[in-house]
C-alpha cells in the first residue's frame, strides 16, 4: 500500500508543470470515485452477502469502469480530450476509501 501511494505521488509531481494536476474536476473525480466505492461495497458486502476481499474487488472495478467510461465517452463523443489526470484522480478515491474501510471502525459496525 505504501508503495503505490508513493508511486501516485511521485506520478502526480513529475506532471505538474506539463498539466492541470488540481482543479474542480479532479475534486469531482476523486469524490464521485470514492462515492460509487463506498456504495458499491456496501451493496456487495450487506445486501450481496459477499465477503470483505469480494466486496472489495468488486467495488473497485465498478468505480473504475465508471472512471474509464466516463474518459471514453469525453474523448469519442464529447470530440475533447482523454485525461489521464482524471483517471489517477479516481484510483486515489478508491484507495482513500478503502483506506477508510479498513481503518475506521464506525463505517463498519456490525
Amino acid at each position: 500500500m505504501k508503495k503505490s501511494l508513493l508511486f501516485l505521488l511521485i506520478i502526480i509531481f513529475c506532471n505538474i508543470a506539463e498539466a492541470n494536476w488540481f482543479g474542480k474536476d479532479k475534486v469531482m473525480h476523486l469524490t464521485a470515485s470514492s462515492a460509487f466505492t463506498y456504495w458499491s461495497y456496501g451493496i456487495n458486502k450487506n445486501v450481496l452477502q459477499k465477503n470483505s476481499d469480494e466486496s472489495a474487488v468488486w467495488a473497485a472495478a465498478f468505480s473504475l469502469n465508471i472512471g474509464l467510461f466516463k474518459e471514453y465517452s469525453d474523448k469519442y463523443f464529447k470530440k475533447t480530450k482523454w485525461s489521464w489526470q482524471d483517471l489517477v484522480y479516481d484510483i486515489a478515491g478508491v484507495g482513500i476509501t478503502f483506506v477508510l474501510i479498513n481503518n475506521v471502525d464506525f463505517l463498519e459496525k456490525k
